[in-house]
This record gives C-alpha cells, sequence and structure tokens, in this order.
C-alpha cells in the first residue's frame, strides 16, 4: 500500500516550472528534458496526471493586474536571466512595456514563482584588502567599473578603467558581460599599456 505522506519525486513547483517553460517561455520537452535530467516519458507521465488536477486549473485574474501575458513572461525570463530585484525589475518593465508595476506586485510574482534568490556566499580563499594600495608607476594598480547602458532599447555593459597613478581612462562597451569580455576590453588598447607611457586615446593614437 502506497504512503501518502510520501513526498513525489519531481514536487509541484518544479513540475510548474516544466510546463510554465514549454508553454509560456518557448522552450521545447527536449530541452526541459535536458535540463531537469529527466525523461521524456516521465515528463509526459506528470503533465497527464496534472493536466486534471484541480491545482493546475489557472486561476482568474483580477482585471486590473498588470502582470500577465508577455509581461509575465518577460519578467520571469529576466529574473532568470539577470536576477533583478523588485525595484530594478520595476524600471526594466517600464522602460520595456511604459508600463509602472508596483514593487510589492513583483516581489509577490517573485516568492509564488519561487524565484527569490539566497544571496551567495563568501568564498573560503577571499580577504579583503586592509592596506592601503598606494602605485608607484604608471599601470601598476587600475580601478575597473561596470555599469549596464542603453543602446537601441537594447541593454548593453560598459566598463571603465581607470588607471589610479595617471588618471587616465578608457571606456568600451559590450553585448555581454563576462569576464573574457574584461580581458579583451582591458587588452583592446595597445595590449593593455594605454595607461602607460606614451599614452593612447580611446581610439588607440
Amino acid at each position: 500500500m502506497a504512503n501518502k505522506k510520501q513526498q513525489p519525486a519531481y514536487p509541484i513547483k518544479i513540475r510548474q516550472k516544466w510546463y510554465f517553460l514549454v508553454d509560456k517561455a518557448g522552450k521545447t520537452v527536449d530541452e526541459i528534458c535536458d535540463l531537469y535530467l529527466i525523461s521524456r516519458k516521465t515528463y509526459y507521465k506528470w503533465r497527464k496526471k496534472d493536466k486534471g488536477s484541480r491545482i493546475y486549473i489557472p486561476k482568474k485574474e483580477h482585471p486590473q493586474t498588470k502582470i500577465k501575458g508577455e509581461i509575465k513572461t518577460f519578467i520571469h525570463e529576466q529574473k532568470l536571466l539577470i536576477n533583478y530585484g523588485p525595484r530594478k525589475m520595476n524600471l526594466l518593465v517600464k522602460r520595456k512595456f511604459n508600463i509602472d508595476i508596483s514593487t510589492t506586485a513583483i516581489y509577490r510574482f517573485y516568492k509564488k514563482r519561487d524565484l527569490i534568490r539566497r544571496p551567495q556566499k563568501k568564498l573560503q580563499w577571499y580577504k579583503p584588502l586592509k592596506e592601503v594600495v598606494i602605485p608607484k608607476a604608471p599601470g601598476e594598480v587600475v580601478q575597473m567599473d561596470a555599469k549596464y547602458v542603453w543602446k537601441d532599447n537594447i541593454r548593453k555593459y560598459q566598463r571603465t578603467f581607470v588607471d589610479i597613478y595617471t588618471g587616465m581612462q578608457f571606456a568600451t562597451v559590450t553585448s555581454t558581460m563576462t569576464a573574457e569580455d574584461t580581458i579583451n576590453a582591458f587588452l583592446g588598447v595597445n595590449g593593455g599599456k594605454w595607461c602607460q607611457p606614451p599614452f593612447y586615446d580611446v581610439n588607440g593614437v
């Protein structure tokens, strides 16, 4: 006799993510099976069981709700991609759809979809600097700042490098935010020697 208290191998929240990604986010069943390490047979078995279950009957949306349709899919995808908090997501949605959604509504949506991530733990090898670093030559200490910028309504990333000794600056914009992009940006002008004499401007002249 089956134990009624026994938890299923794939909890309801996990199965809901399967169906959301396939029905709303445009993922294929094969992609979901590869992502969650399940077989197509397992996916369709649960789908068949859940299809007629009352817990999966969608509730009627309030007529004044703003998080629906394309906006709901957009917030879900962007949260998984860039992990914005409610305040930044509010600005992102306002820029994209020209709609103001309260941060409270966005937070509730995160919580309902299990999209709230815990902060990362500090790595064991990380040790903050406790002494002042004073550069003694050009290029010895370079500060790098990164921020996102919008170009043609497309999100891009700007990195700004400042040589602490000389005050020379160099900035560049890329389409992605990876460690490789940062290295390539630093080496983009004269092999990274733009902050050392002879000095170079942003065009490498």
